[in-house]
């Protein structure tokens, strides 16, 4: 039996970073967000394999280390800076499905499903499969744009085996429009007999009131004489923990109210708007070819902000905005918004 010989070479940074990028399978023309996706997948599929739970300071600790050798273009970068920004991405992975968070600290990579957007379009990868472990065929079919992934219908994505599911479905988003799920969603909540709550801590949701076109932030006002109905409310609790809820209110006094989900007062507050004939607004910059740019300045209920992120690239923005790129799915992009009846500006 003969032994191998074996060698070590030395190689410059230039060169280690090539071989680890290699190794992790990362195309050469993707951008940096790209690359750090791609290596959060790599990295907790390892850890994980969509099975054992890992502690979200393990994950972190290998990801740093990893994009620390890797993208050598941001050298002066300290770890505290790099750990913020894969902090973000790891939360842009799970609010896609590729990666799942679980509680007390601990994620999971997903196996995941393929996503169709309509009948011609490539399906949407939502996996936290990693580029690494797919054989090159598959690997080199599947396109980037951001964090999101698509990959051709047929042979190709046959051979991974995913379930299919409908865009709406996948989002979660509601299978009603906007005005009939915020009238049966009032009609539904079991609003209860309430005397002698203090109204001062108690912000009650007022578009119709509210100046056109305003920031969702600056309709929320005190309750007055005049306040009679049904109104959506907030009340600020231990100083910093916000509840919501529905409140029925005559002459300015509660009468009754049933506390809700935030993540149902956030599109309950579009469809008031909707009801009051206040939208709110946003911007729309087609530049062509490359592609549309969309601006929203009020936060986006979670389905919705699942479905823009996968189908579109999210760029830079200022505090409290909303910023996104689409190319290849730009019909789809604006039925969203439509949908949830904002008014987009043309620029």
């Amino acid at each position: 039996m003969t032994g191998r010989h074996l060698t070590l070479e030395v190689i410059d940074r230039a060169g280690a970073e090539y071989e680890l990028a290699k190794s992790l399978a990362l195309k050469s023309d993707f951008d940096l967000d790209e690359r750090r996706y791609e290596i959060l997948r790599a990295v907790a599929w390892a850890s994980t394999q969509a099975e054992k739970p890992v502690y979200i300071r393990t994950l972190l600790d290998r990801t740093v280390s990893m994009d620390r050798s890797i993208n050598q273009v941001n050298s002066d970068l300290s770890d505290t800076d790099r750990r913020k920004i894969l902090r973000e991405q790891l939360k842009d992975l799970n609010s896609i499905g590729d990666l799942a968070e679980l509680g007390n600290g601990y994620w999971v990579s997903v196996v995941g499903v393929f996503v169709e957007i309509d009948n011609d379009s490539p399906y949407l990868f939502a996996s936290g499969i990693p580029r690494r472990l797919l054989n090159q065929q598959t690997a080199s079919a599947i396109t980037y744009s951001g964090i999101s992934r698509q990959i051709p219908r047929g042979e190709i994505s046959d051979r991974l085996g995913l379930p299919i599911v409908d865009l709406d479905l996948w989002s979660r988003r509601p299978d009603t429009d906007l005005q009939t799920w915020t009238q049966q969603f009032i009609r539904s909540t079991n609003i209860t007999a309430s005397e002698g709550i203090v109204t001062s801590s108690i912000e009650f949701y007022l578009p119709r009131t509210a100046q056109p076109g305003c920031f969702q932030s600056d309709r929320w006002h005190h309750a007055s004489r005049e306040t009679t109905g049904t109104y959506l409310y907030r009340q600020t609790v231990l100083n910093h923990w916000r509840i919501y809820g529905l409140a029925v209110l005559e002459a300015g006094n509660i009468r009754g109210t049933c506390e809700i989900d935030r993540r149902d007062a956030h599109r309950l507050m579009y469809g008031c708007d909707m009801d009051a004939g206040n939208p709110t607004t946003g911007t729309w910059i087609d530049y062509g070819r490359p592609g549309v740019e969309l601006t929203l300045h009020n936060p986006v209920p979670a389905p919705e902000i699942r479905a823009l992120t996968a189908l579109t690239k999210r760029v830079p923005a200022k505090k409290y905005q909303y910023r996104f790129m689409a190319t290849t799915y730009r019909e789809q992009v604006r039925q969203i918004v439509d949908d949830l009846g904002i008014h987009m500006v043309r620029k």
